[in-house]
């Protein structure tokens, strides 16, 4: 069974995690862009079929937690600068 891996960010290093946060905005821009394609090919597809669409929605499921990762970087990257400006 799969364990789920809790991130600990706050022992991470400042640079790992910029580097972190640049690899995930990469990938989503990656998804983003390979998700328009697709949206481009169903659109100039004349057949309307929903199984066209299928994948679009199984790649819309590895953006969820790619986003979460993100929010929890940028939080925790705002934290720290909030703590060395004090």
């Amino acid at each position: 069974m799969a364990e789920i891996q809790i991130m600990n960010l706050s022992s991470t290093d400042t640079n790992d995690l910029l580097k972190r946060k640049s690899r995930i905005q990469g990938m989503l821009a990656g998804f983003l862009v390979l998700c328009m394609i697709m949206i481009v090919c169903v659109l100039m597809i004349k057949e309307k079929k929903v199984v066209y669409i299928a994948p679009m929605f199984s790649l819309s499921l590895v953006f969820f937690p790619l986003f979460q990762q993100l929010k929890a970087i940028k939080k925790e990257l705002q934290s720290r600068a909030a703590a060395s400006a004090k």
